[in-house]
This record gives structure tokens, C-alpha cells and sequence, in this order.
């Protein structure tokens, strides 16, 4: 977890490369929102696409454990 946010985590994709997923519940004035951000080395090691397409996998793979832990309880 990390406090930039209203909720928010860091995430090791690799040794040395990193996500944060940082989201605002919203309200009254402004919606919620969300984004994600890579750390500043990322773009050595992976081209625009391949990121776009990790935090596609990320995502997918967050809402299935979301969902396999919403049946279990």
C-alpha cells in the first residue's frame, strides 16, 4: 500500500520495475478516478506497447483475484 491516494499499491512487475495503481473514490465534486503509473526506468526496458499491454494483464489479473475472493466470502 502506499498513501498517494485513496487507495493505492505498488507493485514489483520485475526486479527494479514497478507499477502504482492509484485511485480517488470521487464526490460530490469530482468523480472517481484512476491511474496507473510505471517507474521511470520502464521505458528501457519495455516499448509503449508492451506497456500498455502489462497493465492490460495486471488489471485482468487484480479483478479475477477481486472476484475469486468476492465468491469466497
Amino acid at each position: 500500500p502506499i498513501p498517494q491516494s485513496d487507495v493505492g499499491y505498488e507493485i514489483t512487475l520485475m526486479p527494479g520495475l514497478y507499477m502504482q495503481f492509484l485511485l480517488w473514490l470521487g464526490d460530490e465534486e469530482f468523480p472517481p478516478n484512476a491511474q496507473i503509473l510505471f517507474s521511470d526506468n520502464f521505458r528501457h526496458a519495455f516499448s509503449t506497447e508492451d506497456m500498455a499491454n502489462i497493465g492490460d494483464i495486471v488489471i485482468g489479473r487484480m479483478k479475477a483475484i477481486g472476484q475469486s475472493l468476492a465468491a469466497g466470502a
